[in-house]
């Protein structure tokens, strides 16, 4: 069967893209074709050839000016600071339309380092890429054997010149831009080169995505559950930080790792599931699952976890729920963890960031969370969500849901674990 692995555009989120590959080698599935648009044709170069220690050393230490020409602090910004991306994008973009595009030059040299056109065109992994011409906007699905000889190399950065930010890229007569204005993730391509599995990965950055064409070839489809940065800031410890969270990703796309935005060592969390049946069948009746605010309720919780209806038991809630609590409390998604050491570290993280004291009287109704801060919106949650439990008012879980689901599921998900036997600890220890 010819597997083709297809690469999206995106950038410095390409780094994400050398993390799948790492799952690829380790669980042993090879591939027969590789399709890629922009950053994605830049990986999929590699892929081609092989070069998987290659491809990591270059990611591992490529900042943006080996990139383009900019003019720009290299330095690591605080990645928690909401503001970093948009501060950026505005610097490069005003000397981008300053200059009528960056010179990417830089990245030229690169790949002539990094890529060779004759080991490109022996490999037996066929390959293709998609750019765009301009400034006609004629997109060009190419594969290598429709590409002149001496040119591979320069189809593949024109697939990458991410205009109006870089200049067009000329090539002989024509001048050529980013894919991903036409197809910035070229599963269609790849399906035209002849596959019949698809292993697609996904940077969900901009650009225009074709609709799959109707096909019995199965296409699996690997993306983050978490923001990979701006597309156009490389710098080695956010690389390395994308890589590890593609390789996670990767390897629960093909079952190895449970969780979803957590990697969770497989076929633990029933244990989990069994140690809380208790707690969910006496906390159950409190939150009145039958009347029309609960109905609304759920489907507020259900649409702020991405859950789907045909998903929607209380137990197929807790992960997200659980997940997401982790999330707001800023546990560390890189690691794998057993389940007790996950639930462990949630509690542990809730007690030292979230107040237990001076629950609140004012009514539910009014809740005064416009905070900015995630950490005060999800303490004030858990304090009238206990208070409301407390006093057996199972309405009150309804009406924050309304307001705050994100926050009610996360809390929710604590509440429940502080409720769990003194023991629970001790039975997933050895998960």
């Amino acid at each position: 069967m010819k597997r083709a692995v297809v690469l999206a555009g995106g950038g410095s989120r390409g780094a994400y893209q050398i993390g799948v590959w790492q799952a690829l080698r380790e669980l042993g599935i090879e591939y027969h074709i590789v399709t890629g648009t922009s950053v994605g044709a830049l990986n999929g170069a590699m892929m081609v050839q092989g070069d998987y220690d290659l491809a990591l050393h270059l990611w591992q230490q490529l900042v943006t000016t080996d990139v383009v020409k900019a003019e720009i602090d290299t330095t690591p910004p605080d990645y928690q600071d909401a503001h970093w991306e948009g501060e950026v994008w505005g610097r490069i973009m005003r000397q981008a339309l300053k200059e009528g595009g960056l010179d990417f030059s830089p990245l030229e040299e690169l790949m002539a380092r990094y890529t060779s056109e004759e080991r490109l065109r022996s490999s037996p992994v066929d390959f293709g890429l998609v750019t765009v011409t301009y400034p006609s906007m004629q997109s060009r699905e190419l594969r290598r054997d429709q590409i002149p000889e001496g040119q591979l190399t320069d189809f593949v950065v024109a697939s990458a010149a991410c205009f109006p930010a870089f200049k067009a890229k000329e090539i002989g007569e024509e001048r050529y831009i980013d894919g991903s204005y036409q197809d910035y993730m070229p599963v269609n391509l790849a399906l035209s080169m002849g596959a019949e599995e698809v292993i697609a990965v996904d940077l969900k950055s901009v650009g225009q995505r074709r609709r799959t064409r109707r096909t019995a070839v199965p296409v699996q489809v690997i993306r983050s559950h978490w923001e990979l940065g701006p597309f156009l800031w490389f710098e080695p410890s956010l690389s390395r930080r994308n890589i590890r969270l593609g390789y996670l990703d990767a390897l629960r796309s093909f079952g190895k790792l449970d969780g979803g935005r957590y990697a969770l060592t497989p076929g633990k969390w029933t244990v989990f599931l069994a140690v809380a049946e208790e707690a969910m069948e006496r906390l159950m009746p409190l939150i009145q699952l039958d009347s029309a605010l609960a109905r609304m309720g759920w489907r507020r919780l259900l649409q702020a976890l991405s859950m789907q209806a045909r998903h929607s038991t209380p137990e197929a809630l807790l992960l997200p729920a659980a997940e997401e609590a982790a999330a707001l409390l800023r546990l560390d998604p890189l690691p794998v963890y057993s389940v007790g050491d996950f639930l462990s570290g949630l509690l542990d993280a809730a007690r030292q960031q979230l107040p237990e004291e001076g629950l609140s009287e004012q009514p539910v109704q009014n809740l005064e969370l416009l905070s900015t801060d995630p950490l005060q919106r999800l303490g004030r949650v858990k304090q009238l969500l206990v208070k409301g439990m407390q006093q057996e008012d199972g309405t009150a879980f309804w009406k924050l849901a309304l307001v705050a689901p994100r926050e009610t599921a996360a809390a929710g998900f604590l509440y429940l674990l502080e409720q769990l036997p003194a023991h629970w600890e001790e039975v997933l220890a050895h998960d």
